[in-house]
């Protein structure tokens, strides 16, 4: 018992010096810190990110990566907190509900010391300036508040990666190709042109305890690329994949 204390309470030292290392990161120019966002005072200093604040656990079965969380104008009209409507997080419920997993909304979680079951994070920490999705310019269609694949790198190398090796998942569940792209160069492994052909390839080890499987985003624009119907489907293939896993049986999704 007293090993399984100091190991939690290692990992937990490990996980607030990461925090603390995220909140004094400025790497990127282009995006914002959310510890400089508002002053800083929406930054939940418990977490990685505003994702984590919606699940967790530092010792998840399962971790998922989404893309990044959006802008600075929607986080500080949310107080940094996620909505339970916003379509990302609504699709991901209705996804783990087909797969017989009910996800309590961020609301059931916002306020209290639950982690919740899982470790969700991003790609990216950083918030985008402005809106939450690319703007245009109105004439040319040029995206001005993208976020660049070397940011999803330089994050994925500095953070990502970290955050897989201590939590050690068995699985992680990664949305969208610059989130996987990001993570594939952290592990030193290939990227890919498109998400179709990270998906075909499907999915590979990242280490000897963690399995990736690269998925569609379930975003309200970015979806369209893969209906929600099918990506259903393509949730019930991968669950019955993980069931197979030969490591230890499924017991959180």
């Amino acid at each position: 018992m007293l090993i399984e204390i100091e190991a939690a309470t290692s990992k937990k030292n490990r996980y607030t010096k990461l925090v603390d290392d995220r909140k004094e990161c400025r790497k990127c120019a282009a995006v914002v810190n959310p510890s400089v966002c508002a002053g800083g005072k929406y930054d939940n200093a418990a977490h990685i990110g505003p994702w984590s604040d919606w699940q967790g656990n530092l010792n998840a079965d399962t971790m998922i990566i989404g893309q990044e969380w959006g802008g600075t104008d929607n986080y500080e009209r949310q107080f940094g907190r996620d909505r339970d409507g916003d379509p990302t997080n609504a699709n991901l419920v209705t996804l783990m509900a087909n797969i017989g997993v009910t996800l309590p909304p961020p609301s059931a979680m916002q306020g209290t010391t639950e982690n919740g079951v899982f470790f969700f994070t991003n790609g990216v920490l950083c918030l985008r300036r402005g809106a939450a999705t690319n703007r245009t310019d109105g004439e040319k269609g040029a995206k001005n508040n993208a976020i660049s694949k070397d940011t999803f790198g330089n994050c994925a190398r500095t953070f990502l990666r970290a955050q897989i090796e201590l939590v050690e998942p068995r699985f992680v569940l990664v949305l969208g190709l610059l989130a996987w792209n990001g993570l594939m160069g952290a592990f030193s492994l290939a990227p890919r042109n498109t998400l179709k052909e990270a998906f075909q390839r499907g999915h590979l080890p990242l280490n000897k305890s963690t399995i990736a499987f690269p998925l569609f985003h379930c975003g309200s624009k970015l979806h369209l690329n893969r209906p929600l119907h099918l990506q259903i489907d393509d949730w019930k293939k991968m669950k019955a994949l993980m069931d197979k896993h030969p490591l230890r049986p499924v017991t959180t999704l």
